[in-house]
């Protein structure tokens, strides 16, 4: 496990830093391409299991990704309230 994960890290982030591409990482966990896109953009929860596959892909553990999967989460919901806020005039 990889002691010391960063806790501005996305879901993603954990990927790049294992080294691997969406695609190859899509095909180890046994999922399309496009729901690891989901799960890295905080729009698809993933699963236990692929959770699971990630800790193992990814070399740290589960709280570090459920983390980081959070912190996307709350990173698009911020990016959305301020769209939504800008429309309306930044009020």
């Amino acid at each position: 496990m990889t002691p010391g994960v960063s806790a501005n890290l996305y879901v993603s982030d954990l990927r790049v830093r294992a080294g691997l591409t969406q695609t190859a990482t899509a095909e180890r966990l046994g999922i399309a391409q496009s729901a690891l896109s989901e799960i890295e953009r905080g729009r698809r929860q993933p699963d236990p299991n692929v959770v699971a596959s990630m800790v193992n892909l990814y070399s740290v553990d589960e709280e570090s990704i459920v983390e980081a999967w959070e912190r996307t989460v709350a990173d698009r919901e911020r990016q959305r309230a301020a769209r939504r806020s800008a429309r309306r005039g930044g009020s």
